[in-house]
């Protein structure tokens, strides 16, 4: 079994050994969505490093955790699988829709039916009527084009 709680306190320890960014919050994240991009660029040109660059994803989302105060997140993601595992979704066109939810603190128990919430598995993680977004990164950082990774 995988111990996130350990994996996050090395990958937080090699952040302060190396001297990288352990206070910016809004600098981790614009790494954290750059690394997405890697993925998605890996996938693209099949490069066969996808898991690598996963793995870097993952990596950055724990120190992103850390820089939170989200010292658990193994907890969080059991309870998010719960709460999904209770969510009830019906089949309208191509797309599953929640209808419902056991957890009535959940805010979307009740779809609404002009902004319905869709089963990411089957909509590429976006719902009706968003759509993605290009990102830039307004700072150079070192950490990318330099060639060296957290």
């Amino acid at each position: 079994m995988i111990d996130l709680k350990e994996i996050q306190d090395r990958a937080w320890a090699n952040k302060v050994a190396k001297g990288f960014n352990t206070t910016n919050v809004e600098r981790e994240f614009n790494y954290t969505y750059a690394e997405l991009a890697e993925v998605f660029e890996s996938y693209r040109k099949q490069k066969g490093d996808a898991g690598e660059e996963l793995a870097d994803v993952v990596l950055f989302v724990l120190s992103l955790a850390k820089m939170l105060g989200v010292e658990d997140l193994e907890r969080e993601i059991l309870r998010k699988l719960d709460k999904n595992d209770a969510r009830e979704y019906q089949r309208v066109g191509e797309h599953n829709v929640q209808v419902q939810t056991s957890d009535p603190d959940d805010s979307r128990s009740n779809v609404n039916p002009g902004r319905s919430r869709l089963n990411s598995a089957q909509h590429g993680g976006l719902a009706a009527g968003q759509h993605q977004e290009g990102h830039g990164h307004g700072e150079q950082s070192n950490h990318h084009h330099g060639g060296h990774h957290e």
